[in-house]
Formats: C-alpha cells, structure tokens, sequence
C-alpha cells in the first residue's frame, strides 16, 4: 500500500510549539491585557481583570509557600466550580507545586484512594455543596483534623505526608486554613514566587488529571505545562481565538481537562473571557449565563447540550423572541463523549452557530482531533473533525499493524501533549504507552481521508453477539433519529446462549410516549435484525460521571438485574 492508502497522518504543524510555563502565561496574560476582564463568576458576582488575576495569584502562590508547601509538593483540589478553584490551579503551578484535580463528587473511599496515591501534602476544598459535606468527610478520614488549631497543620496517623487543609470559606475551622488567610497583605514578597517562577522548567509536571474511573481505580495522569499549553493554543486557534476577543460560556467541570485545559488555559493562552455559569451544572444558571454576559462559545458535553436545547425550545413555544436572546452565540464547542448527528443539527437550528468536536482523552493532554470552522456540515455531522497540529495518529488492528485506509481499527496517539506517566504506576503506563511512545486509545476509529477521523464506539464497549460485532454507536444514531426520542444509551447484555445481546436505555421527549415494539419496528429494514435491541427500558435520566460522561457498565447492570439473566 502507499502512504495515501494507509491508516496513518502526521499534521506538522503551521508554527513551532512554545515553551512556557502556565506561571509565563499567567504573566503575559496580564501584560497584553490587564485590564479585560479574565474571569468571570457568575454565580459568585465575580469579575477579575487579567491583571487581578495575575496579582491575585501571585498572592496566594506566596500565601502557600508561607504555611509550609515547597515546589514539587502535591496539592488536591476537590471542589466545585469557583473563583478560589481557579486561582488556586494557576497559584500553584507558579511556584511548581503539582495539583491534583479530584472529582468533587467522589466520596471518602475514592477520595482516599487519590490523596494516597499521590501523596498529597495540601487539600483545598469546599466546606459542603448541596448534600455533600467536604470538610465532615476529609475529618471523618483524617480525625487529627478537628483535635487541631485554625491556621495549623496537623500530623495524620494514617497519611504522614498530609498536613494542610486549605477550606474555600471565611468561617473558622478546626485543623484548616480559610481562603482569605492565605491573602494576609504582609505576606505580599513577589520576588520570591518570581525567584521560583523563574527556575521551572516547562516540560516538568503542573497537574495530575485522574480519570473517570467508571470501572477500577481511577488512573492519574502526569501533564507538563509544555504539553497543556500548546495543546490549549492549537485548540483556540482552530476556532479562532486569535482573531477575536471571546466570551466563553463554561459549563464543564473544572477538574476535567475540558475544563482546566481547554477552559481556562486555552483563555490565558488567547485572552479570552471565560464565564463560570454555577458551581455545578445546571441548564438555568447557564441560559442566564449566557444571556447576561452575551456569550460568544459555549462548552459542553452531549449531554448538557440536550438538556439546554431543550429548554430552550420549550420556553420559545410559549414565547418566540426567545431565541433571539442566545443570537450572541458563534461557536458550540462539544467533548467529552460522542454526538450525534441530529444533536450537531439541533444545536445550529437552536443557536444558529457553528459547531466544533473536539476528540481525544485525558492522557493525550486534552484534544486531538477538532473541527475547523470551514468544515462541511457532513464533516461536522459525521466526523470528529481532522487531526490537530504537531499530531500524529495510526489506526491499529489487534496485533498493532496500521489498517487500509477507512477500515476500523484502535485509533493510536503520538504527540507533543502526551501524558508523562499514569502517577506511580509503571505497569499502566507499559500498557498503554507502547516503547515508541504511541498512546493507545481503546477507541475503535476509522480515519479517512484529509485526516478526518469517526469514531465507531470503544472497543471495551463492542458488543459480540454470537459471534457477530456489533457496534453501539452505529444503533444509537439510528435510534436518534427519531421523532419522539431524546436519547439513547446502547450496550451489551449478558446471554448464556449467545454471549451477548444488545440492550438500550432510553430518555423520551417531554410528552412522548413509546413502548418496546415501536422501537423494535423502528428498527425494522434499517438496521441486520441481529442489531436490533432484545432488552429495552425507557428512563427519567442516565448515570453519569461529573464531567458528563454516562456511565454505560451501570446501565448494564441495572439491565442485567432487572432481567436477572439465568442459564437456560
């Protein structure tokens, strides 16, 4: 075969990467535009200028030096979406000390799971959100807390290396340092954090990522500041970020690498406004939110873009001006799981904007594959876009040689962005970083021609049904065709005849009504009979984790109990 019939493209790139710190970014930030506001908290009445926030953090990185932390230390974040989430990421990586960016909805158990792995020596976090009492649990695993003096460090019987609680509020607490104590005025020395600044090295870890974990531990993922930032400039630049002065409407989580990344050092990066809408998701705060601040980019997952479109459309029924409200809208920016095609139309039917995909995985340092604002709607609709700059990718079959062009096949990475290592685990990182440094996917992907790429589903997820492979994605398009449907989730099914069927999970539109057969007769002619869904069940909503993605192993399960599949 020749180079063109091959699975495999190499995007050089239009301009050399750069080599900078995020403490760098933060300081050029506020050079080029001190006075433009950076960051906007909507739900706190917050705006910082770039200019505050530079000052801002230069503040807390020396408040952090003054209770004890040193470059290299490790410092967890677990914590809702805010203002103190924000300036204590980028306060941090001034000064080298390495955070680690928790799921503020894990529980003791996951929470312990990661200060132990990497030896956290900080915790920041909020004392509670809605019924989740951050500081209960973290003293409930750590009782030396609450027997320990405000603004005191306390020794761990269980974690030596955990000494300081850091709590996002003004109350005083037993054992913690409220936010404000770390701003005393007298503690102001920049040269200091200037003097540390000065020494790190760009291709040295800032930030540990860990994984969904919807099956097993989670895995934490080392990122450089050199692959981070890079990765956030290429991502901004294909959208045009360079161009224009944006505001970006962030609805994601900020622990995710859509949020962090993307989010916030794709803002830096390019001098954009970013708008935190709430703490957590919620399609009003962002509707508000974008509104209010007239919002340029949106970001969100799948998920968030159907619960917004919909509301949207519900409330234009009763009055037709509303639509004009969300006209400010130019880009709808969607990661984080795959979308449909219908959903890609609705959201330009509903904001009349373009719409980006952006595709990758947390371990490749955020996206590698991106729409560009040129693209066909047949690109954007069927597509994940091209390969991003500085990138190579190769479609592999199960013995790692490179497939025929457009066959199926794991969709591997190579690149500038790629993770350093799974943290203090050796043998994850042997098995997903092949010796030549390229990073398996577990996606299955097909790559076509100009490097645009489709991704069919992922492999773990591929149904095998007698033999026959079936691919989820494949009958999720299908079902979201229709008229009546909101969502669907399809996956395996255990048979002990024939190893698997396929199941579906299903969310109706608001005043929809379906039964099983009309799914079934649906499916009818369009789709090998053996592809259509054996157990079906109509749900209110889907699990899923806080960065959006639905958790289809618990789907699965519900299934399988509710059936209680036995041996026939």
């Amino acid at each position: 075969m020749s180079q063109d019939d091959i699975s495999y493209w190499h995007n050089p790139g239009s301009e050399p990467l750069k080599l900078l710190t995020v403490g760098n970014l933060v300081d050029k930030a506020a050079e080029r535009w001190k006075e433009q506001p950076g960051l906007i908290s909507a739900h706190q009445g917050v705006i910082l200028s770039f200019g505050d926030i530079n000052k801002q953090v230069d503040h807390l990185a020396q408040g952090l030096l003054d209770i004890g932390l040193t470059p290299g230390d490790r410092l967890g974040i677990w914590a809702t979406n805010s203002k103190e989430w924000y300036l204590t990421l980028l306060a941090s990586a001034k000064i080298g000390i390495i955070t680690v960016v928790i799921n503020p909805l894990y529980q003791a158990k996951e929470l312990a799971f990661c200060i132990k792995k990497t030896k956290v020596k900080a915790l920041a976090i909020d004392e509670s959100f809605k019924s989740q009492n951050y500081y209960e649990i973290i003293t409930s695993l750590v009782p030396e807390i609450s027997k320990t003096k405000p603004r005191d460090s306390f020794q761990s019987s269980e974690y030596d290396y955990f000494t300081h609680l850091i709590v996002f509020t003004n109350d005083e607490l037993m054992g913690a340092y409220n936010f404000t104590d770390l701003f005393l005025e007298d503690n102001i020395k920049e040269e200091k954090v200037k003097s540390i600044g000065k020494k790190l090295q760009a291709e040295t870890i800032w930030n540990i990522q860990f994984t969904s974990g919807t099956t097993g531990n989670p895995k934490g993922a080392a990122l450089t500041h050199f692959s981070n930032i890079n990765n956030a400039y290429f991502m901004g630049k294909r959208i045009g970020y360079h161009t224009k002065r944006h505001y970006i409407c962030c609805q994601v989580p900020l622990f995710h690498t859509f949020g962090t990344v993307i989010g916030i050092i794709s803002s830096l990066v390019h001098g954009a406004t970013l708008v935190l809408p709430g703490r957590f998701y919620n399609v009003q705060d962002s509707i508000k939110a974008i509104i209010d601040y007239q919002c340029t980019v949106i970001y969100g997952t799948p998920t968030m873009y159907v619960d917004i479109c919909a509301e949207i459309e519900k409330n234009s029924k009763q009055n037709p001006e509303v639509m004009r409200q969300f006209s400010c809208i130019e880009v709808a920016v969607s990661g984080g799981a795959l979308c449909s095609t219908e959903l890609f139309v609705k959201l330009q039917n509903v904001f009349g904007c373009k719409v980006i995909s952006i595709y990758g995985m947390t371990e490749a340092g955020s996206v590698t594959f991106q729409s560009t604002l040129n693209d066909t709607e047949e690109q954007v609709t069927t597509t994940v876009g091209t390969v991003s700059e500085s990138c190579e990718v190769k479609v592999v079959d199960r013995e790692g040689n490179i497939v025929p062009l457009g066959e199926p096949g794991e969709v591997w990475f190579r690149s500038y962005s790629t993770m350093v290592c799974y943290w203090e685990d050796e043998e994850m990182t042997k098995e997903i970083i092949t010796e030549g440094r390229w990073l398996k996917s577990g996606d299955q992907f097909r790559l076509l021609k100009g490097g645009y790429g489709q991704v069919i589903g992922r492999i773990k997820d591929m149904i095998i049904r007698g033999g026959e492979n079936i691919a989820p994605k494949e009958i999720e398009c299908l079902l979201e065709t229709h008229s009546s449907i909101l969502e669907v989730q399809v996956y395996g099914v255990s048979s002990y005849r024939l190893g698997e069927e396929v199941g579906c999970s299903i969310k109706v539109k608001e005043g929809a009504t379906l039964n099983e057969n009309d799914i079934r007769n649906f499916c009818q002619g369009k789709i090998a009979h053996y592809k259509i869904p054996k157990h079906i069940e109509f749900v209110a909503d889907f699990p899923k984790t806080a960065s959006g993605k639905i958790k289809k192993f618990e789907l699965k399960k519900i299934m399988e109990n509710k059936i209680q599949t036995k041996p026939i």
